[in-house]
């Protein structure tokens, strides 16, 4: 078994219907959707899975992609933080148990 296929058990043990839903939705995700999923593979430190992740959908959302790594985040970067924050505290509270829900809140540091 390779190490992508058990963060991706993992990833599923640990995540809501909602987040499981995006995940198994082929390319029919939005680029927010994308954006949130690679976000939270990143914290949990699923890189294996993020670079399997990344391969389906780069192409999907290149242009997304570029235009993002070309913004002034300046401006918005508390906003960003927030959003950030907004979705580990949202994949937590998606989780199947309070108990898995309680260990993800300490892995992401949420009080």
């Amino acid at each position: 078994m390779k190490k992508a296929d058990i963060e991706r058990l993992l990833f599923y043990y640990l995540c809501g219907n909602e987040t499981a839903k995006e995940m198994s939705q082929g390319n029919n995700i939005t680029y927010e959707e994308f954006d949130r999923i690679t976000y939270i593979l990143i914290e949990l430190k699923f890189y294996n899975l993020l670079m399997e992740f990344w391969d389906e959908f780069y192409n999907q959302f290149q242009e997304d992609i570029d235009k993002s790594n070309t913004e002034d985040f300046s401006d918005s970067f508390e906003r960003e933080i927030s959003r950030c924050e907004k979705w580990l505290y949202q994949f937590c509270e998606e989780a199947p148990t309070q108990e898995l829900q309680g260990i993800l809140k300490e892995i992401f540091d949420i009080s």
